[in-house]
């Protein structure tokens, strides 16, 4: 018997990533490695903060062939990391150029990079020891004394740390550390900054978030709107400082005052995300309305979302549509991917999955790793364009190397079952582990199955329960379950009968509890990570077909089918594929198809055979596609027609059918003309039809 790929796609309304000076991405057939980014794009979830890797059971694991990214990089591809070449997007001009006169250090040059600096609405003079006061003939017109030009230390200090913090490499970042961190001490607020951001995202140092707190506190204190904004979601997400919702309200507030308009969306995301009454929601569309009054158009965006999503506050899609059309027309690109999904939905306006495609596709282009995304499950699942899997990995490619983590799970699940990319488990558990550093449950749930049964790692039920426990702390049924199963059985972990107890009902209350408990079955089926129990596999498989769960009682009929693990028992059989054909289990279908053909627990029946495999054949199941096409041919329980099975074997064709393309040849030959042309057109019709490319595995 087979079994079908039980793969679930991500919706469409995955959390987005806010972008902050978004560049087009490249065009299909581009060399995506030779992109250049814009040196002021920062991939963002709130506040700016760049891809942390965490790993559990060891370093992160990186397939030969593939390795890491730079963490200093965060703007490199993995193409890029191939070949050890540094992104283009952090190659920047540099600071310190030579005078061709008398080879001294160019005045503008030094302080170019000040022109560039992302000061969040602060004007920063890159002269403060100048005089304001000019004087005629002196410093308005021959320009400023050699005194005024003059360095304080620590500007000194804060000049050469850029230099080396601009240079990207290793003991660079390493030297550039060394002076922000004396030039912080005394007191130089953009030191005091950058040293923050240093110890947040780790560069050259170990991460802490409480030094970067810290730091972040002594500059702010100084009235650089930045540090302002950073402390301010420190203290929003509980970062290195006592988690504090009033806290951060004030510093964005101070943030605000110090010129950063940013601020507003901040404070909008905050009252949003405490949300705790209808007050507390015009807060946050108050503050939202602000920032699109003063023309941010992160601000429109984020007051379109309220409006095409929240209940409280009450949906107006008609709002959300045109404030959605003014933040994409003013660069915002994910505003254009957001427009697509209210398309895609009929979300106040008529489905139109063309015109939808066609919005995913603008935001893409524009920077939104969203828009990408959605564009690659448009193609990986056939929604309203033609289902091509190589199109899909492209765009799940370009989000994912935009910091995008539903896209990153997506490439993970194409390299594991081969659908887009070739197979390579090694490559999928990466792109699991980039997609887990942002916790996502799905992929944490991936790992930690890879880590119970060797599939590309290495066995390690320590790591597997610290990836099952990361999932059920998202209130994923199968995490739960899994992590219930090790605290009673000790395995990964130490025994204890209370927790387990406890997150096996926490499973039980989760709605997709029957996934876990088939699951779990098949765990104890065929003693992956624990000793082989067909009888307690049984109990689990039970309980997830009383859920309705189809795959469990598809699996509950093969058992007493087969009889090879229980006695043989062909009513229950039937009783079981029956209830999984209700749900419309392709391989159930295949299986009654299988019994008439056979004569097990009923009267033999070839015509009966050929209905039941029709059915599964029209729903994608290959083998009942392999078994009409062979029962048109020979003329079993149907009368002959070889064009019909020329189409059917066309798309059951794959590679571990040997020499099928010298059977479909050798059938053309059979055939007259007239034939020819009628089998011709059934296979391009089969095929946009029935075409099954997700591949049914065997067991």
């Amino acid at each position: 018997m087979r079994e079908g790929n039980g793969r679930q796609i991500i919706l469409y309304t995955a959390l987005g990533i806010a972008l902050v000076g978004c560049t087009p991405m490249p065009k299909q057939g581009d060399n995506v490695s030779s992109v250049t980014m814009d040196a002021s794009y920062v991939p963002l979830l709130e506040h700016g903060e760049k891809r942390e890797y965490r790993a559990v059971g060891g370093p992160l694991q990186v397939p030969e062939g593939l390795p890491l990214l730079d963490a200093t990089q965060p703007d490199q591809s993995v193409e890029d990391a191939f070949r050890g070449a540094k992104a283009t997007s952090n190659q920047r001009p540099t600071t310190v150029s030579q005078n061709q006169a008398g080879g001294k250090r160019s005045m503008f040059k030094r302080y170019q990079n000040w022109w560039g600096t992302k000061t969040m609405g602060v004007n920063i003079n890159p002269f403060p020891t100048i005089s304001k006061k000019m004087r005629w003939g002196h410093d308005w017109w021959w320009g400023p004394s050699k005194e005024d030009l003059a360095l304080s230390p620590s500007e000194d200090l804060l000049a050469k740390a850029n230099e080396f913090y601009r240079q990207g490499t290793n003991q660079s970042l390493v030297n550039a550390f060394e002076l922000y961190e004396v030039a912080a001490k005394q007191g130089n607020k953009f030191a005091q900054n950058r040293i923050a951001e240093m110890y947040y995202h780790g560069i050259s140092v170990e991460q802490n978030y409480e030094n970067a707190a810290y730091w972040y506190l002594n500059s702010a204190e100084q009235g650089l709107a930045q540090a302002q904004l950073q402390l301010g979601y420190l203290y929003k997400e509980g970062k290195g400082v006592l988690k504090s919702n009033d806290k951060a309200q004030y510093w964005y507030d101070l943030a605000y005052q110090s010129g950063a308009q940013e601020a507003l969306i901040k404070s909008g995301q905050l009252y949003q995300s405490w949300a705790r009454s209808l007050h507390d929601l015009e807060r946050a569309r108050s503050y939202y309305q602000q920032a699109a009054d003063q023309g941010l158009s992160e601000g429109k965006y984020r007051l379109a979302h309220l409006y095409a999503t929240n209940n409280v506050l009450g949906r107006n899609y008609r709002k959300a549509v045109r404030l959605y059309e003014e933040a994409g027309s003013a660069g915002y690109a994910d505003a254009w991917s957001e427009l697509g999904e209210m398309y895609l939905n009929g979300m106040g306006v008529a489905v139109d999955k063309i015109r939808a495609f066609d919005y995913f596709q603008l935001a893409a282009e524009q920077g939104s790793p969203k828009g990408a995304f959605n564009l690659g499950v448009m193609y990986e699942i056939g929604d309203g364009i033609t289902q091509n899997y190589k199109d899909a990995f492209y765009w799940y490619r370009l989000s994912a190397d935009y910091d995008y983590p539903y896209a990153a799970y997506r490439l993970g699940e194409m390299y594991a079952t081969g659908l887009g990319a070739k197979q390579h488990f090694g490559i999928a558990n990466y792109w699991y582990q980039i997609a887990s550093s942002w916790d996502l449950a799905a992929a944490n749930v991936r790992l930690g199955d890879h880590y119970m049964i060797g599939r590309g790692l290495p066995r390690n039920a320590n790591a597997a329960f610290e990836h099952f426990h990361d999932a059920a702390l998202k209130d994923d049924p199968y995490g739960q379950f899994m992590i219930s199963i090790m605290y009673l059985r000790g395995i990964g972990t130490y025994h204890d009968l209370e927790k387990a107890v406890y997150w096996h009902n926490k499973g039980e209350m989760q709605g997709g509890s029957a996934q876990a408990q088939y699951r779990i079955g098949r765990l104890y089926h065929f003693g992956i990570g624990m000793n082989k129990n067909v009888a307690e596999a049984i109990q689990w498989y039970e309980r997830s077909a009383k859920l309705g769960y189809a795959e469990a009682q598809n699996e509950l009929g093969e058992l007493y089918y087969k009889g090879k693990e229980v006695e043989t028992n062909y009513n229950l059989a039937m009783k079981y594929f029956k209830q999984a054909t209700q749900n419309r289990f392709p391989l159930a279908f295949y299986n009654i198809g299988m019994m008439y053909y056979n004569g097990n627990g009923v009267g033999q029946n070839q015509s009966a055979a050929h209905s039941w495999f029709s059915k599964a054949a029209k729903m994608g199941a290959e083998y009942a596609q392999f078994r009409v096409a062979t029962m048109h041919y020979e003329g079993i329980g149907v009368s002959p027609n070889r064009p019909k099975a020329y189409a059917w074997w066309s798309i059951s064709a794959d590679s571990r059918i040997e020499h099928m393309d010298e059977l479909l040849q050798s059938i053309l030959e059979e055939m007259t003309h007239p034939e020819n042309e009628q089998a011709l057109a059934l296979s391009k019709q089969y095929y946009h039809n029935y075409k099954n490319h997700n591949l049914i595995e065997e067991r």
